[in-house]
């Protein structure tokens, strides 16, 4: 009995392993310029230059301020954020992140 109660939980264990690192991979969406972060589509499908892109101050990241999640005006300057957590995060504390 105690056999097979060691085997159900090393079982459940690797399987349980298989989920996290790969079945989650599989599940992801796959993103590209024309979606966004949950891997929806975004509304404004207008293609995008290299002019146009700007970093999010916050996280980095590149993006182009028409798809932005929101945007924010700091000492005359306009910054552009990749996610809803971004402006959030500026706004608290927006001498952190104006390099």
């Amino acid at each position: 009995m105690r056999n097979v109660i060691i085997g159900t939980i090393i079982a459940l264990v690797i399987a349980g392993g298989l989920w996290y690192f790969v079945g989650q991979r599989i599940e992801q969406p796959a993103r590209g310029p024309e979606m966004d972060m949950g891997g929806k589509p975004r509304m404004d499908n207008s293609s995008v230059s290299s002019e146009e892109i700007v970093n999010c101050p916050v996280m980095g990241t590149r993006i182009n301020p028409s798809r932005a999640y929101g945007k924010a005006e700091y000492k005359g300057k306009t910054y552009y954020f990749c996610c809803a957590m971004c402006p959030g995060e500026f706004k608290k504390n927006p001498d952190k992140y104006v390099k």
